[in-house]
């Protein structure tokens, strides 16, 4: 048995494919740091409020890194964390159905969390009032 062309024919499509899409590698730029810092932060204070005890302590750290190696007041994040918090006092914890049953699923809502409208443009603002302590434009 040959498998030759078949493998072959796969390289080429592989290396078509990479060519193609190679342009688009350049669209994916990295966030600036405000903006992963505000968008981590906003995720974090989430996970702090869960039910799950890792869960809470991992937000709990995370927030607390995001805090003490960020830039500005203090207080400047208190907004964004009173807007998740009012968030999830909207929202229901997401599930996934499976063979045993029901599944929470808070990771999912915690990271889909930072589109929410009011969540979304709470991050705008802290991003835009803590850019000039990040020395960002």
């Amino acid at each position: 048995m040959n498998t030759s062309p078949n493998l072959a024919s796969f390289c080429a499509y592989a290396l078509t494919l990479s060519a193609a899409l190679a342009p688009l590698s350049a669209l994916a730029a990295p966030r600036d740091a405000v903006t992963r810092d505000v968008q981590g932060y906003a995720i974090a204070v989430c996970l702090d409020r869960q039910e799950n005890e890792v869960l809470k302590e991992q937000g709990n750290g995370w927030a607390a890194i995001i805090v003490e190696r960020g830039k500005g007041d203090i207080e400047d994040w208190a907004p964004l964390r009173n807007a998740v918090e009012a968030a999830l006092a909207e929202a229901t914890v997401p599930v996934v159905r499976g063979d045993s049953g029901e599944h929470p699923m808070p990771l999912f809502q915690c990271a889909e969390l930072i589109d929410d409208p009011i969540v979304a443009a709470e991050i705008d603002a802290t991003i835009a009032k803590m850019k000039p302590a990040y020395g960002s434009p």
